[in-house]
């Protein structure tokens, strides 16, 4: 394609965009809103379940281990210094640090 059709297209474009400006905005407002109508079907699986099927010996050895102890997969530490200073005082970041080596 040469530079003179593209230039032809990229106005012949243009005009018809111009032209029916306000029919294009309201087909892609609807277009926009039937998109988004789809959005309260959209969910996020973390079940790493869903990779594995049933009968996958990885997967009933780890459930198996699951059984056995326990399925908590996560803990979250929450820390605060006492005063509203800088959390990356040596002081705070000496407990963030014991704390992890404890966990």
């Amino acid at each position: 394609m040469n530079d003179e059709n593209k230039n032809g297209f990229a106005h012949r474009y243009s005009q018809f965009v111009i032209r029916w400006r306000w029919p294009i905005v309201i087909l892609m407002l609807l277009l926009a809103f039937t998109a988004a109508s789809g959005a309260r079907h959209l969910g996020f699986n973390t079940d790493y379940r869903v990779f594995f099927s049933d009968d996958n010996p990885q997967m009933q050895a780890f459930e198996a281990l699951q059984r056995t102890y326990t399925q908590v997969d996560n803990i979250l530490f929450t820390l605060s210094p006492h005063s509203d200073a800088d959390v990356f005082t040596p002081s705070t970041l000496e407990a963030v640090e014991r704390l992890t080596e404890k966990a």
